[in-house]
């Protein structure tokens, strides 16, 4: 079972590098099995989540920060608990690792999750605390979910830079997506392909969907 400081502080590890240092201290205080523990848990996924199938990718570190190298499991195997009452919700789960074309190499697990509630996402080889999970009512969620319809906004456009340099970044040729806005697309029923990122200040290469 996780206490509220520990849900709190295990979220911390998906919001950069430079949060990483607090997250595996706080870790190593636990009061975790340190003849077990291998690892600590970074979490590459929103704590705030809503009840369905849920992605819960997470890369994996020590003391001296994120690990890579070939070393590292092909597959990890998790439960995932009630945070209040211990109980196990599911166990069994496995995930792949990734690592094509990136240095930091993520695990996702996916599980289904049907009442909201606080979880804890245990780790064979990482904290008995494991990682904090919270699923919440939908309707109190801001951003859009998975089936919600998209909010319109208007994006750069090649003859309405809005003061984005380059518009594209493909080349020799820019790609043929910015003639138009998002809102324009979605009144005109257009496909889309829209992504959400920020390279000028990632850190941990982990910013924009993984």
């Amino acid at each position: 079972m996780i206490t509220r400081r520990t849900f709190l502080t295990t979220g911390l590890g998906a919001v950069g590098f430079a949060s990483l240092s607090p997250l595996i201290s706080s870790c190593s205080s636990s009061s975790s099995d340190s003849t077990t523990e291998r690892w600590q848990i970074v979490q590459r996924f929103p704590q705030i989540q809503v009840p369905g199938r849920v992605r819960l990718p997470i890369s994996l570190a020590d003391q001296a920060g994120l690990l890579s190298g070939a070393d590292l499991p092909d597959t990890l195997t998790a439960s995932l608990l009630n945070a209040e009452t211990g109980a196990v919700v599911a166990e069994n789960l496995t995930a792949p690792r990734h690592d094509a074309g990136m240095s930091i190499p993520y695990w996702p697990f996916r599980v289904e999750v049907s009442e909201i509630g606080v979880y804890s996402l245990v780790v064979e080889g990482g904290p008995a605390d494991g990682a904090g999970v919270q699923v919440v009512d939908p309707a109190t969620v801001g951003v859009p979910l998975v089936g919600s319809p998209l909010p319109p906004f208007d994006t750069p456009t090649f003859d309405d830079p809005r003061g984005v340099d380059p518009v594209c970044t493909r080349t020799p040729e820019p790609c043929p997506f910015h003639d138009v806005t998002l809102t324009e697309a979605l009144t005109r029923s257009l496909p889309v392909a829209y992504l959400i990122g920020t390279p000028a200040h990632c850190s941990t290469g982990s910013c924009a969907p993984a």
